[in-house]
């Protein structure tokens, strides 16, 4: 299997963002010096010359590239440009999971990107698809890498989703692929009625010590900022409890820290009661304008908390008593996402996901129009 390069572009919606033309579009000269190494450019195969040389159009002209791919006239994809000359040399970057509107399928996507297409490239491939509106080559492979590098007993019990989602994020968060932080993130990125499930079988006493006032499942950094503080806290109640509740605190705080310093989504977990029956939903959100990023990562202090606290802020008494005496509890909590969405724009925070489980699979209540509101990630080259 080939090794994925060590690139990583976070969450790709680069057909959404104008930025990402800026250059080409700029440019009005037709030859290869109006290209530069290490641009990521939208083109489109004009003819297949042979199987290692194409002639594409870039926005800035019509070329002839070396490329190793399998391609055919018509495909639309984004190319890295690895060097201008004396020869124009391309590579693949990444395919929009739509063309003409129409969804690209795992097959074609796979040949695109020059993958051999796999039971397992196409399910990486389905589920990237389902967290970007493009398809980057350098993921689908180290997705596939890192799941070849984990051994059954690590693998087994968890259903492939879950497996997936835990698998990307340690790529999107550039955390090495080991079991230690697979496991350990896991807890975090697993669907949300399996972490309910574990909040029904805690002692009500430990519930209670974990709860926020207004029922957010331990944003630890709500009161205590700093790591060191933090694991002051956690370690003495680790012998005390037999569930991975604790292991799931740490790892939420820890991937807010991490997303903090990379622009990534931060990640929470709210609870709630229906019925005397806990659930929890996990809510992705991200600031709406860049902040200027001036301590390093390893830097102890949350510098994020005030996040949670906007989060904290947004979810109303009001809104928690009504879906604890919910006899539609989806649908309240569809108007309950909603409602939060718009309470976080007014903090300068953009809800992309608010994920609830049904059939034991993680679904997105936000309405699609919403859902639709492109991430402002930029390409990292």
């Amino acid at each position: 299997m080939e090794k994925a390069e060590g690139v990583n572009s976070g969450f790709l919606n680069l057909s959404a963002n104008p930025d990402f033309y800026r250059r080409g579009s700029q440019k009005s000269k037709t030859d290869k010096s109006g290209l530069k190494s290490g641009e990521i450019l939208h083109g489109t195969v004009l003819e297949v010359i042979s199987k290692d040389l194409i002639k594409v159009r870039l926005p800035i002209g019509t070329f002839t590239a070396l490329i190793q791919g399998r391609f055919i006239v018509g495909d639309t994809l984004f190319f890295k440009v690895v060097s201008n000359s004396p020869a124009l040399i391309l590579k693949i970057h990444s395919v929009s999971k739509k063309i003409n509107n129409k969804n690209l399928s795992p097959s074609d996507c796979s040949r695109i990107l020059d993958i051999d297409f796999t039971n397992l490239s196409h399910a990486v491939i389905e589920f990237i698809s389902s967290k970007t509106n493009n398809i980057e080559r350098n993921l689908v492979l180290q997705v596939i890498n890192s799941l070849e590098k984990f051994d059954k007993l690590t693998l087994s019990n968890k259903s492939p989703y879950d497996i997936l989602n835990t698998v990307y994020h340690l790529y999107i968060g550039a955390i090495p692929d080991t079991k230690e932080n697979f496991l350990k993130f896991f807890n975090l990125f697993k669907s949300t009625d399996l972490i309910s499930n574990e909040l029904n079988n805690n002692s009500s006493e430990l519930l209670n010590l974990y709860k926020s006032k207004k029922d957010l499942l331990i944003n630890t950094f709500l009161k205590y900022n700093n790591r060191q503080t933090l694991n002051s806290i956690l370690n003495p109640l680790k012998s005390q409890n037999e569930s991975n509740l604790i292991e799931l605190i740490d790892s939420q705080a820890l991937w807010n820290h991490i997303a903090y310093y990379k622009s990534l989504d931060y990640y929470f977990l709210v609870s709630f009661q229906n019925k005397d029956t806990n659930y929890v939903c996990a809510i992705s959100l991200l600031y709406s304008k860049e902040e200027i990023k001036t301590k390093k990562l390893d830097n102890i202090d949350y510098e994020n908390h005030k996040i949670a606290i906007a989060l904290d802020k947004s979810i109303s008494e009001d809104k928690l008593i009504k879906l604890y005496n919910s006899n539609n509890l989806l649908l309240d909590l569809k108007e309950f996402a909603i409602e939060l969405y718009k309470k976080l724009l007014t903090h300068n925070l953009i809800m992309h996901e608010f994920l609830f489980s049904i059939n034991k699979k993680d679904t997105n209540l936000l309405p699609a129009d919403i859902q639709a509101n492109p991430k402002n990630f930029s390409v990292v080259i």
